[in-house]
């Protein structure tokens, strides 16, 4: 069954990545990078989370790997 904690963590990923997966000001576009992004470094990634300090710009994605309610 699904948590509060998991529905606020769907809302803000639709938030920052876009309900079509197209991004926005606050996330990357996730609809061409899953296109060529295997399952396994699409996992890592959600789990471990993700730095990129390039360009200038700090972007960070949470690690979701201890939530259960995402890595179940």
């Amino acid at each position: 069954m699904a948590t509060r904690d998991s529905a606020d963590r769907v809302v803000v990923a639709l938030r920052r990545h876009g309900p079509d997966g197209m991004g926005s000001t606050e996330g990357p576009a996730l609809k061409d990078s899953l296109k060529t992004m295997n399952y396994a470094t699409f996992t890592a990634t959600v789990a471990q989370g993700k730095k990129d300090l390039g360009a200038g710009q700090e972007k960070v994605m949470p690690p979701w790997g201890t939530d259960k309610n995402v890595m179940c």
